[in-house]
C-alpha cells in the first residue's frame, strides 16, 4: 500500500468507527427511554432506527454526489420514513450551490409539483453537515407514553 492508501484506509476505519459509535448511543438511548417499555415498542423502535441506518447508508453510497445529482425516493415503503401522505411520491437529490442544475422530464399526470431546497449547516471544526432540527430529533415528550 502506498502512504495515500494508508491514510485513505485509515480515515475509512476512522469513519466506520464513528458511525458504529454513534448507532450504539441511539440504540443505548433508545433502550433507556421510558417510551420503550416493552418488547413490542422496542422491536418496532429498532426496526425502524434500522431501516433508517439502511436509507442513510444507501444515500450516502448511491445519491451523495452534488456533481451528478440522482432523484431517489427517500421516503419509499422499504424505508418507513413515516412521511404523512401516502399519495404523494417525495423526490431527493443533493444539491450544492457550487453548481448549477437543469431539471427536465415530462410532467405527465401530475396535478402539482414542487420543487424545495433546505440548508444544512457545516461543522466549522470538522465540515460535517447537519440538518436543522426535525421532529424526530426533538425530545419526545415525557408526559404520554403508549406502554408506560
Amino acid at each position: 500500500m502506498t502512504e495515500v492508501d494508508d491514510q485513505s484506509a485509515a480515515g475509512l476505519n476512522d469513519a466506520l468507527d464513528r458511525f458504529t459509535r454513534r448507532v450504539e448511543q441511539v440504540r443505548a438511548t433508545l433502550f433507556a427511554s421510558p417510551h420503550f417499555c416493552d418488547d413490542v415498542a422496542r422491536a418496532e423502535a429498532v426496526r425502524y432506527l434500522k431501516s433508517m441506518e439502511a436509507l442513510a447508508t444507501t444515500t450516502a453510497m448511491y445519491y451523495s454526489d452534488p456533481r451528478f445529482p440522482r432523484f431517489h425516493n427517500s421516503c419509499a415503503a422499504e424505508w418507513d420514513s413515516k412521511y404523512p401522505n401516502p399519495d404523494t411520491y417525495y423526490l431527493t437529490a443533493k444539491v450544492s450551490g457550487d453548481y448549477d442544475y437543469r431539471i427536465t422530464g415530462r410532467l405527465g399526470t401530475a396535478v402539482q409539483t414542487t420543487i424545495g431546497s433546505y440548508a444544512y449547516a457545516k461543522n466549522a471544526h470538522t465540515g460535517a453537515g447537519s440538518a436543522p432540527p426535525t421532529e424526530a430529533s426533538r425530545p419526545m415528550p415525557t408526559a404520554t407514553s403508549r406502554c408506560c
